[in-house]
């Protein structure tokens, strides 16, 4: 049963969250008879700055791109809350956006987080454990990809860097949840520990695929050129990608909710 939010939340650098923040955008209105603020996080990351069009001279942030995707999924302009574009990490953006919601008294109202599946694991961690006085609940896209798989880059060089994503999550976990040489623990433990099988697939990982794991190594310049040849190789194809899914999401809405774009 869909709950009510005064706060809907699109982040990162897939654009997929955005589609799904705009579907419980609509929702919202049809169910409980307004519309939420919406807010968009994320600042500039491997691919996004890669990806990202410019407009006015300067290339949009994460936040920034996935405000021009609301705008074009009905999302109105007055709608659009904090758009935050501070962070490199998802600490750092969870910390930026929780000050930008002190700032305005809007760090009490309920938050629907809408992310990735990719995302919303170390997401939550991070929350709980960083922010834990945001009242936030979380929702994801059915598909673990996503359908933007060229705009958001897990698609080229042969899914390597999905792969390269896996591997960081995982490596994300390992690091952050641990209290080792007085490293400061970033991320909230999952109750039970992890199953032997995903430890030996995480470790597999993240020895073969270096592109979005901290160490410097000649592999990860080697994954990295990969993938940027690639992009170069499919640049049109990336933005054509956007476009189909832009019209897919605005026939879905029109279907559901009777919109017209």
């Amino acid at each position: 049963m869909l709950q009510e939010y005064q706060r809907l939340v699109a982040i990162d650098d897939d654009v997929h969250s955005a589609f799904v923040t705009a579907w419980y955008y609509h929702r919202s209105k049809r169910k409980f008879g307004y519309y939420p603020k919406v807010d968009a996080i994320g600042g500039y990351g491997l691919m996004s700055s890669k990806i990202n069009p410019k407009k006015d001279g300067r290339q949009l942030s994460e936040a920034e791109m996935l405000v021009e995707v609301l705008l074009k999924l009905g999302v109105a302009r007055e709608d659009i809350g904090v758009v935050s574009s501070k962070g490199t990490n998802t600490g750092q953006n969870l910390a930026a956006y929780a000050s930008d919601l002190s700032k305005n008294g809007e760090d009490k109202q309920k938050i629907l987080f809408c992310a990735t599946r990719r995302l919303v694991g170390r997401l939550w961690l991070t929350q709980i454990q960083q922010q834990p006085q945001l009242e936030a609940d979380y929702a994801w896209a059915d598909n673990d990809l996503g359908e933007c798989q060229l705009y958001n880059g897990k698609g080229l060089a042969g899914g390597l860097p999905y792969l390269s994503e896996v591997a960081s999550i995982y490596d994300r976990y390992i690091r952050y949840t641990c209290h080792k040489d007085g490293q400061t623990q970033f991320m909230a433990k999952l109750d039970e520990d992890l199953p032997p099988e995903v430890e030996e697939a995480g470790g597999y990982l993240c020895k073969k695929h270096k592109l979005k794991l901290p160490e410097f190594s000649f592999l990860k310049i080697w994954q990295f050129g990969l993938t940027y040849i690639d992009f170069l190789l499919h640049k049109r194809k990336v933005r054509e990608n956007l476009e189909d899914n832009l019209k897919f999401w605005r026939w879905r809405l029109e279907e559901e909710f009777g919109l017209k774009f």
